[in-house]
């Protein structure tokens, strides 16, 4: 009895400690699982160290090494580096065992001579960075720590208020010192595995520098501005796809394969030859890298003293398991791990393209990847053999290249490929390439850039080694599955499976459904295993869940659902959805052809998803041809949609035949075949829901609009009742205002009495709305529901579509229809895209303070200069904050000087009238220049003693406009400003004016005001008209400048005196000329010159511009040969009088009633300095109001109006 219950006793206590050793058991697995989770998270934002930590959870942690193991083998792998390096002496005797004939040109390259051909800008210094840009770069950098940090990086992001400024300090100090922190340049190496194997060695490692978090900032920063400087020069090397926006492996390689693609399609075998170096980025001089960046990319300055300080006394230490080697120097390489090493060593091996082009036309690399690949056809014979040879010179002379530049070329490592049809390959007897020493045999399947190029780039081979990683790592998560969640398992699966999947996925494009199947399947294992699902389970579902994109057109099935009955669901094969968001973008996409035939026959097309409109501008005098072009489009197109399957309804095509309603009696279009129909032109057709007729006045469309809307109408009328006011609305919306607005805004235009149609429908459907009476006034319903007008609606829509043309969201073929009005004056409102015309104008605003403070512009010579000044600083585009040039700078600190002279100026603050006085009068002064025009007015009174007083009243200033003006018309609208701020003085004084009188210096605006019976131009005359009706010619008179108070430039900066002394005038430089040859034959100078000399003094000078500007013609005269059918003077029959002078000798010659000069006019070139100066002389001669017909009455110049109006505006 006593063992018994002994027994029973030892099974209880068994029992309960059993029972508490699984509470521990299960309490430790739930703290393991949540602290791996909570790593799991962490590292989520790291994929390499998710990658790393997948890696060792699915393995057995090693066992603990000691110290002295650990030490050794850092100082193995640091001792290896070493090794790596010294290969200075192997490459300098290399050098000399290189042929002269052998080494490489030192000739420009494209860059050096674009620099000396242009001015390219120099990179000499860096810009200081402020903190919001520091703070830029802190956010796009990854958060990762180094042993070097005083701090960890997490750290330093909680922190970041305080330390950002410090961080910027650091950061522009280096960039304006030229020098790079001796902190900074230590690296830590972390040996990353390669290539797996059973022993140790160490060059199946890759060695990744990491650097201080600081000192991957500057460098960032660094980085940045470089490649803008690049960018801004043209100086990046297209085809180098590293660090570079926008560009990557995946981009490269879709290059490489769409070329050589191309090439199978033409039936061409692609020789693809695949460069491979060794420790690259370790073996770059870092003197050659310097002399690079200067020579070749225009670096100088602090910049290039802040590189050379960059590479300058490098250490790096080497790091296994957190422990630290001992300190190495580097004397040359660029750190790989860097932001600033791969793009230095773009920098250094930019010399590759310029080598390459000599030879192929094909390369693309990706750092020191280099890519060679050239095509050829393999029925032409000796072809291949040619391009081989050429892609062994080209390897020849990149090798000896790399051996100067102390890079090392791994011979045996070098790849060689053979790309075509299984047919074209078969013609191919090319096998193996010699490089240096080594012979290097095709290879059927290649690896590019983590990618696998197959012989038929099939890819096959490809998606094999995709699927081996994938299902290689799936059943290491499965196992440890259970004690991960589904956020961590999702994290997993997307770093070992997915980004496997998808990486350089772009390449398999287009490849047969038995390929794609096995990706596939990868995807569809990975999901079972992310929702523990089973195995045979229907995967769409997951995927869906997942939110993992499934193909999209394959395995698509559809049933129909009537009354809730469902039939049987069918698989689709063909087709796109047509209620999707995709549906129509990839029918876009398939029918894309469509607009290549239609404009193969020159035809305009528009198109909405499967309705096409072709349209043909018809020709009265070519309308047999016409309908032939279009049946031969319709005829390509119908054979294309038959080819990929498509159905084009022959019975459904309609045509219709639009003209005005003006021109009944033009010929009809005749049918149209199309297919095995005959089509008929008809009186009407229906075009995206809209009738089109043949006059387009729409007619048909609006009676279609009123029947929709009054049917609905009358049925809403009929419940109106039972329903309120709101319900009501929106059923008038649905049904009646839909319809009215669906495509309005193409009535725009037409008669008032067919939009008062729809304007009664609009009536009736705000009567029913508001239950108000048929007789009640229409507006004020109107107004209480917000409803517009059909009139009004039509303009909104106009203005809402001008509105998103002007602003980027309408489509193009609408934006090419808009030309905005250019006014000739460059107005502050031209780039301000208004869509109306505002009560108060923009000037108006932006001078109503001055206005207040110097209403009557006294001081308007100091505004004006400041006026000038925003001008020029206007028309460079500078913005507030830029800083100005040199001769803005000056002209600045000339009006602030100049502002204290406002203190001394003091004017009467009253005019008051005197008995005293017998006359009093208004004097205004006008003047013009380049830069601005103005006028002030003066008060002058006269007393008994003859003596009279002066007082300034207000003045008026303007700037002239951007758009050049002649002097004339200058002068001309500073009449206009006079006149009107004389007669607002007129008006604003309560003082008896006698008379008021105009003052200019221009003689040919007071020639102009006193008419003498010319036409002038609209812009003269328009003027002229609003003087000549508000003053009395009379009262304008003539000032000589110098006593002109209005003159607002001195002389030498008119317009019309811009020329050099010797070329001012042609009746100076034919003065001047007969002068000259009076001297020359010796005869007195007293006496005046004679007609006769003036005369042959022009001929002189016209002669010489003959031989000028019509060498060749002019010899041909001169020998009585016949004149090149390419010249100018072909069409004008040209002659050469005894003179020697070039004259027109066209059909004037038989109107004998002419004299001479008028029937051989003389020929003039257009841009000589001669003609410009007759030009001018005779514009001058007619007060600048019609000196064409002047000219064209002895002289023909070529493209006359052209001259004209150049020579005028100063050109």
């Amino acid at each position: 009895m006593d063992d018994s219950l002994d027994s029973v006793r030892d099974n209880q206590m068994a029992i309960q400690l059993f029972e508490e050793l699984q509470g521990l058991w299960a309490k430790a697995r739930m703290k393991a699982r949540k602290w791996l989770s909570n790593s799991l998270e962490v590292l989520t934002k790291i994929p390499r160290e998710l990658r790393a930590y997948g890696i060792n959870l699915k393995h057995s942690l090693p066992t603990a090494k000691s110290l002295d193991i650990l030490w050794q083998a850092q100082q193995d792998v640091l001792t290896f580096q070493a090794k790596k390096l010294p290969q200075e002496d192997k490459l300098t005797k290399r050098i000399y065992l290189i042929p002269t004939k052998d080494k490489i040109p030192a000739g420009l390259s494209r860059f050096q001579r674009r620099a000396k051909s242009h001015n390219v800008s120099m990179f000499a210094y860096f810009k200081t960075l402020s903190q919001e840009q520091v703070s830029e770069l802190i956010k796009k950098a990854a958060m990762k720590s180094c042993l070097l940090d005083p701090m960890p990086t997490s750290v330093v992001l909680e922190v970041l208020d305080v330390l950002l400024p410090v961080i910027m300090n650091m950061i522009n100090l280096s960039f304006e010192s030229g020098e790079f922190a001796s902190d900074w340049k230590e690296a830590l190496l972390k040996p990353l595995l390669k290539k797996c194997g059973p022993d140790i060695a160490f060059h199946n490692f890759c060695a990744v520098s990491n650097l201080p978090y600081v000192s991957k900032l500057s460098e960032k920063a660094a980085a940045n501005q470089l490649i803008d400087h690049m960018t801004t020069n043209d100086s990046h090397m297209p085809l180098q796809s590293v660090y570079k926006q926008n560009h990557s492996t995946e981009s490269a390689l879709f290059k490489v394969k769409n070329d050589t693609l191309l090439n199978m399609e033409a039936q061409k075998v692609t020789l693809l030859v695949l460069l491979d170096l060794s420790a690259a980025f370790d073996t770059v001089r870092q003197d050659t890298l310097l002399n690079r960046l200067k020579s070749r990319f225009c670096v100088d300055g602090k910049a290039l003293e802040w590189f050379e300080s960059y590479l300058a006394d490098r250490t790096q230490r080497v790091t296994v398991n957190d422990g630290l080697s001992s300190a190495f120097p580097l004397r040359q390489g660029v750190p790989q791990g860097s932001c600033l090493g791969p793009l230095l060593f773009t920098v250094y091996t930019s010399k590759l393209f310029d080598i390459v082009s000599k030879h192929l036309p094909n390369v693309h690399c990706y750092a020191d990847d280099t890519q060679l690949y050239l095509a050829f056809s393999p029925d032409v014979q000796g072809e291949g053999e040619t391009a081989l040879n050429a892609m062994h010179d080209c390897i020849h002379d990149l090798r000896n290249w790399m051996i100067e530049d102390r890079l090392m070329l791994n011979d045996d490592k070098t790849e060689l490929v053979l790309i075509g049809t299984r047919q074209q390959l078969q013609k191919v007897n090319l096998n193996d390439i010699t490089v240096g020493d080594t012979v290097i045999e095709a290879k059927s399947v290649v690896r590019n850039l983590g990618s696998w190029f197959d012989c038929n780039l099939d890819m096959s081979s490809h998606i094999s080694k995709q699927c081996a990683s994938a299902f290689y790592h799936l059943p290491n998560i499965s196992r440890i599955r259970r004690f991960l969640s589904t956020d961590n398992t999702k994290a997993l699966v997307h770093t070992f499976v997915t980004s496997c999947v998808d990486y350089c996925n772009s390449l398999l494009y287009g490849l047969p459904a038995s390929h794609l199947n096995k990706v596939q399947r990868i995807l569809n294992a990975a999901a079972r295993l992310v929702c523990q699902a089973p195995r045979y389970c229907r995967i769409t579902p997951l995927l869906y869940e997942l939110y993992w994109l499934p193909s999209y057109l394959h395995d698509r099935s559809q049933y129909v659902k009537v009354d809730g009955f469902d039939s049987s669901s069918i698989l689709l094969n063909y087709g796109v959805p047509q209620g999707s968001v995709l549906g129509p973008l990839l029918f876009t996409l398939y029918v894309s052809p469509f607009e290549d035939i239609i404009k193969y026959h020159d035809l305009d097309a528009m198109f909405y998803a499967d309705d096409t409109q072709i349209y043909i501008t018809l020709n009265a005098k070519e309308r047999s041809t016409d309908p032939q072009r279009l049946e031969k489009c319709a005829a390509d197109i119908k054979s294309w949609s038959v080819e990929n399957f498509l159905i084009l309804n022959d019975s459904k095509t309609e045509i219709l035949h639009v003209f005005s309603n003006f021109s009944r009696n033009f010929p009809s279009t005749p049918e149209v075949k199309v297919g095995n129909s005959t089509i008929l032109p008809q009186g009407q057709v229906k075009d995206l829901g809209v009738f089109f007729d043949k006059h387009m006045n729409l007619k048909s469309h609006i009676s279609s609009i009123c029947s929709s809307p009054s049917f609905a109408l009358r049925n809403i009328g009929k419940i109106r009742k039972h329903l309120d006011r709101a319900t009501t609305e929106r059923l008038v919306h649905a049904f009646v205002s839909s319809r009215l607005d669906n495509c309005n805004s193409l009535l725009f235009g037409l008669p008032l009495y067919q939009i008062e149609r729809l304007q009664r429908i609009q009536n009736t459907a705000a009567r029913v709305v508001t239950l108000s009476g048929i007789k009640e006034h229409i507006t004020p319903i109107l107004n209480d529901l917000h409803w517009l007008t059909i009139h009004n609606r039509i303009k909104f829509k106009l203005l809402l579509l001008t509105y998103k043309v002007l602003n980027g969201f309408a489509p193009t073929y609408l934006s090419e229809l808009i030309q905005p009005y250019k006014n000739q004056w460059n107005l502050r409102s031209n780039n301000q895209y208004l869509l109306r015309v505002p009560k108060s104008t923009f000037g108006d605003r932006a001078f109503s303070q001055s206005r207040v403070f110097d209403p009557l512009g006294l001081a308007g010579p100091f505004v004006l200069c400041a006026k000038i000044l925003l001008r020029e600083m206007w028309s460079k585009g500078l913005n507030w904050d830029e800083p100005i040039d040199h001769k803005l700078s000056s002209q600045a600190k000339t009006w602030f000087s100049e502002l204290e002279v406002l203190q001394e100026i003091s004017v009467p603050r009253c005019l008051q009238e005197s008995k005293r006085e017998e006359s009093v009068s208004v004097q205004t002064f006008i003047e013009a220049s380049s830069e601005a025009y103005g006028a002030v007015s003066y008060l002058r009174s006269e007393y008994a003693q003859g003596c009279y007083v002066v007082r300034i009243i207000a003045s008026k200033t303007r700037v002239c406009p951007l758009t050049p003006m002649s002097t004339p018309r200058l002068e001309l609208m500073a009449a206009i400003l006079g006149l009107r701020l004389t007669l607002s003085i007129l008006a604003a004084l309560d003082i008896s004016i006698d008379h008021a009188r105009f003052w200019s210096d221009s003689m040919n605006v007071l020639y102009w005001i006193r008419g003498k019976g010319k036409q002038y131009l609209p812009f003269v005359a328009n003027r002229i008209g609003e003087i000549q009706s508000q003053s009395n010619p009379e009262q304008w008179q003539y000032v000589e400048m110098d006593e002109n108070p209005a003159d607002l430039s001195a002389p030498q900066d008119r317009k019309w005196r811009l020329h050099p002394s010797n070329w001012s005038s042609w009746l100076r430089l034919t003065r001047v000329r007969a002068w000259v040859l009076r001297s020359s034959r010796q005869e007195r100078l007293s006496e005046s010159l004679s007609p006769e000399e003036i005369e042959n003094a022009e001929i002189l000078i016209i002669r010489k511009a003959h031989q000028a500007a019509f060498t060749e013609e002019y010899h041909a005269l001169q020998e009585n040969k016949s004149i090149s059918k390419k010249s100018r003077l072909k069409t004008l029959v040209p002659l050469l009088d005894e003179d020697g002078l070039i004259r027109c000798n066209g059909r004037l010659r038989l109107a004998e009633f002419l004299p001479y000069d008028m029937r051989f006019a003389i020929i003039l070139p257009r841009g000589s300095c001669t003609t410009k100066l007759i030009i001018k002389h005779f514009h001058e001669a007619g007060h600048h109001v019609s000196g064409t017909d002047h000219i064209l009455a002895n002289l023909w110049i070529l493209d006359t109006s052209s001259a004209r109006r150049n020579t005028l505006m100063g050109k």
